[in-house]
């Protein structure tokens, strides 16, 4: 949290996009589709249009993804219109908070991968270090389809570093506080009590 990611992401978009490449994928939690496109819009003043779950209830509705910009969808929006996201031309399809993917599969990782097989790939998480490495693994696979799955971990970790791009909390050259306990004694005023006794009751 806090280190970049979505910063590292707009740069990279503005980039594919100043060299004509303007299709965009963005696939992220449902609960961060406000938060991105506010990122997007006021920071690199880039084009984003969003799926929603209104549009899913709609009859016969028209290919959500045509046109020419920053498509920002939730995981679930994505899955349930993967037929329309085949047809695309994505360069490249970002998705964040990937590790919700690392399982082969789980119903909306295997219709991802499947769909989204073919087009270049940006995966971001805050947490991969948390995971096993045979989860890790499967997101290298994601991301490229030929990464090794052989058992041997000499193998696997010898591509690691052209996939790999890791901001650690030392190198964002912020002097965070360092963080203290303290336990504090306090007596309730006689208003507080009759709130807490409320409450209880």
């Amino acid at each position: 949290m806090g280190l970049g990611k979505s910063i590292e992401a707009g740069i990279i978009m503005y980039r594919y996009r100043q060299k004509g490449k303007r299709k965009v994928l963005l696939v992220v939690p449902a609960s961060q589709i406000d938060q991105w496109k506010r990122e997007l819009e006021e920071k690199f003043h880039l084009p984003v249009t969003t799926g929603n779950s209104r549009y899913l209830r709609r009859k016969n509705p028209p290919n959500p993804f045509v046109g020419d910009g920053i498509m920002l969808c939730s995981y679930q929006f994505a899955a349930n219109k993967a037929k329309y996201l085949a047809g695309q031309p994505w360069d490249p399809c970002c998705i964040d908070e990937e590790h919700n993917l690392r399982n082969p599969h789980g119903k909306i990782s295997t219709t991802l991968r499947k769909t989204l097989r073919d087009f270049p790939k940006l995966l971001l998480t805050a947490t991969p270090i948390q995971n096993a490495m045979d989860d890790l693994y499967s997101l290298a696979a994601l991301a490229d389809r030929y990464f090794p799955v052989s058992s041997s971990n000499e193998v696997r970790d010898s591509r690691w570093k052209p996939l790999l791009i890791r901001t650690l909390r030392k190198d964002s050259k912020i002097n965070f506080a360092n963080r203290f306990t303290v336990t504090s004694d306090f007596n309730l005023s006689e208003f507080e009590k009759q709130r807490s006794q409320r409450f209880r009751g």
